[in-house]
């Protein structure tokens, strides 16, 4: 997967750029492809442990040159046109203007199936939005300029997940955000130990950033809405944790159901199709899965 991601990286149209892959004490052969590459564009760093996410990105925009930052997970592909549609975005654009995103390729990596990710997006000053929850689908899909990131003081190293809604929210209260109106990344979706599908991570991710954003969120637009935003984001990490369910899924079983019971969640389905994933198992129901979208389609 990271052979890829560099491959789109170096395949841009707008060819200025550097490469900063930072690896974050793996103990795969990242280094050999790297190495394999030859490419003065391509920087690498190494960490001697594992600080996570946040960690690993800012360390790498620490050590960057350029004036834009554009993030790329290693399961993630950026379109050749990507950086140059972006760059035109920002040279239209004012000083206001702080990141640019667009639409995406979602590939289901278990069936082979592509949807086009461009529903609901939006422009401009999206600070409230963020607010009540609005959250393009990765981080992959952003150039930010390199001074707003550093001004806002990069991603918060305190979170675990929801990284990216923080950041959008901070960056959001002085800075617009545009929109690229075509697909510039695919984003590719598996049965593997994404985020997504780790529960455990995500709902205490959920509590920090709640905790974080919580009074900003009550004032804005009272308790009750703060209450039914925890309830809808607990229901929407559990049904995607349901939908790729993780190897490890009995060790997140009896959390999915306290936090649904901690949200007054009255979702049914959810409770149903836990139960039925904790008794079959993850590896059944993601062939389950592939069967029922190939027999759909």
């Amino acid at each position: 997967m990271i052979r890829r991601a560099i491959d789109s990286a170096l395949n841009q149209t707008y060819k200025n750029i550097e490469i900063i892959l930072v690896d974050d004490a793996s103990t795969d052969n990242t280094k050999e492809v790297i190495d394999g590459y030859g490419n003065e564009k391509i920087r690498y760093l190494k960490l001697n442990e594992n600080h996570g996410q946040c960690y690993a990105r800012n360390r790498g925009m620490e050590i960057s040159r350029g004036q834009y930052i554009g993030f790329l997970d290693s399961d993630d592909e950026w379109l050749p046109l990507k950086l140059e549609k972006q760059l035109e975005c920002f040279a239209k654009g004012d000083y206001s203007l702080g990141a640019v995103y667009g639409y995406a390729y979602e590939v289901d990596e278990r069936t082979g199936k592509t949807f086009l990710q461009n529903e609901g997006l939006k422009r401009g000053y999206l600070h409230d939005d963020f607010l009540k929850g609005y959250c393009p689908a990765t981080p992959s899909l952003f150039l930010v300029r390199r001074d707003v990131m550093l001004e806002v003081n990069m991603f918060d190293e305190n979170l675990i997940t929801f990284v990216d809604l923080d950041l959008w929210l901070r960056i959001s209260k002085k800075y617009t955000f545009d929109l690229v109106d075509a697909p510039i990344i695919r984003k590719y979706e598996h049965s593997g130990e994404q985020y997504v599908s780790n529960f455990n991570k995500r709902a205490k991710g959920l509590d920090l950033l709640l905790e974080k954003w919580g009074e900003e969120i009550k004032s804005a637009y009272g308790a009750d809405f703060f209450i039914k935003l925890q309830k809808e984001r607990i229901e929407k990490t559990v049904d995607n944790v349901l939908l790729r369910p993780p190897k490890n899924y009995r060790d997140h079983f009896s959390n999915i159901i306290k936090y649904l019971i901690k949200v007054r969640s009255s979702n049914l389905r959810l409770y149903f199709k836990a139960l039925v994933v904790f008794i079959i198992g993850p590896r059944m129901m993601n062939i389950y899965y592939i069967k029922l979208k190939r027999d759909h389609d």
